[in-house]
């Protein structure tokens, strides 16, 4: 169950002028025998959701549903489709259609539960999901992410259903009664240093920097990110942790706005000791920028946001170091979201690969077990990392201090030198 659906059939997306002025946006595709055909579509948004079925079902079975008609059918992508053998994908396209409570950001977050998340129950056809399914799915997924994101995939999960059972498509909500049980702490990461040179020798050159200065420093992303000119001292050799990317609350539908506020807690203000290797990776970032400006930025020049680099690098990287392509389900010339790397694009697999899949803010846990391997303390490491307490510092790195288990255990041996 785990992992993510691959789509079976790609497509791409091509805009037609005709002579009375108007568009057209053609959806191309490959039939099973290989050959090109096409499908119109007057607007992008159609040809965009059939696009989306089209990578769901394949050719045969999206065609058959975008043509069928019958009682108990819906429009999805603009075509009629048999609801109750539409996928659960298609289904959810023909939800953001018909509602009108969502904005298009947060009906692009939807379509990414569908293709991560979700991506497992996404092929089902909606009137042969059970709740059985829906129950093994929940105790896989809690064991990928936490609680709080399982809980979210499953609550938009049960509103599409919700809507399938109002329009009569189906009898019940699979979805309905099934309890997310509460997760523990996502597991860490830890990457050696070895496995952290091999998956920066893959990064592309531009953007080294951010995991050199992430493991380097072990620093929460909001923090780097939102590091100015004027907290970098390379003459000193530090950095000075004095704000942190924030979020508002989401109001009336909308996403909240960014903005740069105090750190975490007063205690995550400190000062960061660089290395030398370090001062160079800062060097030509600061380099003729004004006091005020970020350190760290987009390739347009904005804020870069952890998501945003999350997809178009650390994703693929990830996939490259564990022995996959980069881009596993995304063929050239295709119209996605985000820009794909050129560099990672040409990458080769590694092989062997490292076995491991840390997240970008396992780097940070990976910063504290190198520090105390080399025989740092706790005390330190608090401070560094800029815990507010301690107990969070010795809850979370405690039992990797190599010292500890031996000093334990010459303790007991001191304590029962002689117990007969």
């Amino acid at each position: 169950m785990a992992g993510t659906a691959v789509p079976r059939y790609h497509s791409s997306i091509a805009e037609r002028r005709l002579r009375d002025g108007t568009s057209v946006f053609d959806v191309r595709y490959r039939r099973l025998d290989r050959s090109s055909t096409s499908r119109s579509f007057d607007t992008r948004e159609g040809a965009e959701r059939w696009r989306a079925m089209l990578a769901h079902l394949g050719p045969v079975e999206a065609t058959k549903l975008a043509d069928g008609e019958g009682d108990n059918s819906v429009l999805i992508g603009g075509q009629r489709s048999e609801a109750a053998s539409a996928t659960i994908a298609a289904y959810a396209e023909h939800h953001f259609e018909v509602q009108t409570e969502a904005n298009d950001n947060t009906v692009e977050g939807y379509r990414r539960f569908l293709r991560n998340g979700l991506a497992p129950l996404a092929d089902i056809p909606i009137g042969s999901l059970t709740k059985a399914q829906v129950v093994i799915w929940v105790k896989d997924r809690v064991q990928q992410v936490s609680s709080k994101t399982v809980k979210n995939e499953h609550a938009f999960l049960s509103r599409v259903l919700r809507r399938a059972v109002d329009e009569g498509v189906i009898a019940t909500n699979p979805a309905r009664g099934v309890a997310i049980p509460k997760g523990l702490r996502q597991e860490m990461t830890f990457l050696t240093p070895a496995e952290f040179k091999q998956l920066l020798s893959v990064v592309p050159d531009r953007w080294k920097h951010v995991p050199l200065l992430l493991a380097g420093t072990g620093l929460r992303w909001a923090e780097l990110t939102a590091l100015s000119v004027s907290d970098v001292d390379l003459n000193r050799k530090q950095i000075r942790v004095t704000r942190a990317w924030k979020r508002t609350k989401p109001t009336d539908g909308k996403k909240g706005h960014w903005f740069i506020g105090p750190p975490k807690s007063p205690k995550a203000r400190r000062e960061i000791a660089l290395t030398d290797q370090l001062v160079d990776v800062l060097r030509p970032l600061v380099k003729g920028k004004l006091p005020s400006d970020l350190v760290i930025t987009a390739i347009g020049g904005g804020p870069l946001r952890q998501q945003k680099f999350y997809e178009t690098i650390w994703a693929p990287v990830r996939n490259v170091v564990n022995g996959i392509d980069a881009y596993p389900v995304v063929e050239k010339g295709v119209n996605v979201k985000y820009r794909r790397d050129r560099d990672l694009y040409y990458t080769r697999p590694l092989d062997p690969p490292i076995g491991k899949a840390p997240r970008v803010h396992d780097l940070r846990h990976s910063h504290a077990s190198w520090l105390l391997e080399q025989g740092i303390s706790l005390h330190v490491l608090q401070y560094r990392l800029g815990h507010a307490s301690i107990t969070t510092t010795v809850d979370r790195y405690g039992h990797l201090s190599p010292s500890s288990q031996a000093e334990a255990r010459d303790a007991t041996q001191r304590a029962m030198a002689d117990p007969f």
